[in-house]
């Protein structure tokens, strides 16, 4: 994204429509998995509805890498990316660092078929 965002860049092609349609598949896969949680610290009761940001650009940027892999219609993908986020807090302190989770992340979530 900082490529296209380069006024001196005119060489990035950027196609809005795939960008916009990745964009709301991304939020909706998320939202269906945890909510208003999914960005949310673990707590003793399982995911918080408060916002942790390491936690926003670690799961945004980390299920990129598999996010054609995921059907939000499929109750079976939902589940598991629920799973493995709530496992994935519970472990790791996603919170206070990105270093090393976005590919944890893609591991965890790619859907089992």
């Amino acid at each position: 994204m900082e490529a296209v965002s380069d006024p001196e860049n005119t060489n990035t092609p950027f196609n809005y429509d795939s960008e916009e349609e990745n964009f709301l598949k991304t939020f909706k896969i998320l939202k269906l998995a945890l909510g208003e949680r999914v960005f949310g610290r673990s707590g003793t009761n399982g995911p918080q509805a408060n916002f942790a940001v390491y936690q926003f650009e670690s799961i945004c940027i980390g299920i990129q890498g598999i996010i054609q892999q995921i059907n939000p219609d499929n109750d079976a993908h939902i589940q598991t990316i629920k799973t493995a986020l709530e496992e994935l807090k519970k472990r790791h302190n996603l919170c206070n660092s990105n270093n090393g989770r976005r590919k944890k992340i893609q591991r965890a979530l790619l859907p089992k078929e």
